[in-house]
């Protein structure tokens, strides 16, 4: 019984390790029907495309985040409590409206107190060179009245010279017997009345000159206690800078945007201190966008301002946007050796937004009229590129010599010509001279 049982349990175990074979078998089949062509297969079914003579670019892409070509934050001079915010974040304004206004009563009280002390220096400086203006004037009109007593001495001399040499002609008269001894008396008397008159008269003004001479010395040293009025002019403008300042300060408790834009930020409420710590406001102009890249010095040469250039943000769509090359830096990164270039886009449809991913495509190399077939022609082997060229149904291989190459095409040097039907897809299972079917491409 035994011995029965054993036996049905190994014709069992054959059939299973049987069936096994037999499904690994059919397995093994049918993916070398599907993946390999056997050595029994007359054709090998490939995709085709003739090669052609076209102009070729070759572009490259740069990426970055997109920024606003300008970003404005907006910081209080001097601290103070927030009276009123007149803004809300994502708010449009423009340039000159006020954003925020500062706590102005300890101001208003610095801005009187200047005003009063300004007022306080006019006064003082107007009258101390209405003062100086005075002293001027007398010291002038002195001066004119000692020029005119100079004067009236000299005459008075002049006049005692004539009446000496009236003299000396009378006493020749009376020697020459011309006159009497009456008349010589007579005018002698009137001679030193004459005299005498004139001696008073020089006496009188030489005093008069002696004091009007100290009075003009007197005059002198005062005006010279005063300041000049290039002090007071100084004096003056100190107290009104002191008003401007102070004023000034008024005025900044007023934040005001200094450009047209978006409110991009905003980090007070009112009642809260605005300082120069936490900017209260800022402000970005979204009207176009700035894009900065890096680009090495083997794509650099040709790149220059005002080219146009292909911006794609994925966020907005597939079709490019329109950039301008805005900058380009004229030395490399220090630490990446790349160089700057900044790209502006126009936010035309307001639909950029700050920190979004884009992407710049340039055009790096260009030729005209070059021989073209696609990438997925070539196959290469160690330092060697080969291409499968259909001629009557089968396909030879040729070496070829490549040029530019871009995303989907590439430049053929050398190694066929323009016309020439290369096969695209299917390659991989292909010996030189092997007879294919095309199922689609051109022939």
């Amino acid at each position: 019984m035994l011995k029965k049982m054993a036996s049905r349990v190994v014709l069992v175990v054959a059939l299973i390790v049987v069936l096994a074979l037999f499904v690994s078998g059919c397995d093994s089949f049918l993916y070398q029907q599907e993946d390999e062509p056997t050595e029994t297969d007359e054709t090998v079914p490939v995709e085709t495309e003739v090669s052609r003579t076209e102009d070729m670019t070759v572009s490259k892409e740069f990426s970055g985040r997109i920024r606003p070509i300008s970003d404005v934050v907006i910081i209080p001079k001097i601290p103070g409590e927030v009276k009123k915010v007149h803004v809300n974040v994502g708010q449009q304004v423009e340039k000159g409206d006020v954003l925020i206004e500062l706590d102005d009563r300890e101001v208003e009280l610095q801005v009187a107190q200047a005003q009063a002390a300004y007022n306080a220096s006019k006064i003082s400086v107007d009258s101390a060179k209405k003062k100086s203006k005075d002293l001027k004037a007398d010291i002038k009109k002195v001066s004119d009245n000692l020029k005119a007593i100079e004067e009236s001495i000299k005459e008075i001399d002049q006049g005692l010279k004539e009446v000496e040499k009236s003299v000396k002609e009378l006493d020749q008269a009376l020697a020459n017997e011309m006159i009497t001894e009456d008349m010589y008396h007579a005018s002698l008397e009137e001679i030193n009345i004459n005299r005498a008159d004139l001696e008073n008269r020089k006496k009188s003004l030489s005093a008069q000159k002696i004091e009007l001479a100290g009075m003009e010395k007197s005059l002198e040293s005062t005006i010279k206690t005063l300041p000049s009025d290039e002090e007071l002019d100084a004096q003056l403008e100190q107290a009104k800078a002191g008003l401007d300042v102070a004023k000034s300060a008024q005025h900044n408790l007023k934040l005001r945007s200094p450009i047209n834009g978006t409110v991009a930020t905003l980090s007070v409420e009112e009642g809260e201190i605005a300082s120069q710590a936490v900017p209260p406001v800022t402000v970005i102009d979204t009207s176009s966008f700035l894009l900065d890249v890096n680009i090495l010095e083997g794509d650099i040469v040709g790149i220059e301002e005002g080219q146009n250039v292909d911006v794609f943000i994925d966020a907005l769509g597939p079709q490019p946007l329109t950039g301008v090359v805005h900058t380009v830096g004229p030395v490399p990164d220090q630490r990446t050796l790349a160089y700057p270039v900044t790209i502006k886009i126009e936010n035309e449809n307001d639909d950029i937004k700050p920190g979004m991913f884009a992407r710049a495509s340039f055009v790096v190399s260009k030729k005209e009229r070059v021989l073209t077939i696609p990438k997925a022609a070539l196959i290469r082997e160690a330092d060697k590129t080969y291409v499968f060229v259909v001629e009557e149904d089968r396909a030879y291989k040729r070496e070829v010599q490549i040029g530019l190459e871009s995303e989907e095409r590439v430049e053929v040097i050398s190694g066929i010509k323009s016309g020439d039907t290369v096969v695209t897809k299917g390659q991989a299972y292909l010996e030189d001279g092997d007879q294919v079917q095309i199922v689609r491409g051109e022939k």
